[in-house]
């Protein structure tokens, strides 16, 4: 496993320019949807927040 990491590493070093911007605008598009997943599962968290709320407020 430590072997195979070694070695992307040292290919992902020896890539051209082209190549290199592939590899970022992957990193890149990874990161985006790492962060809208972040934004749902609050968004998601804050409406069941406020559902319980609105419940507690309902029901005392």
């Amino acid at each position: 496993m430590r072997q195979g990491l070694r070695a992307r590493q040292t290919t992902r070093a020896e890539l051209g320019e082209r190549e290199r911007g592939d590899f970022l605008a992957t990193q890149i598009r990874h990161r985006v949807s790492r962060a809208v997943a972040d934004l749902g599962g609050l968004a998601l968290y804050g409406a069941g927040f406020v559902m319980s709320r609105v419940g507690m407020s309902l029901v005392f």
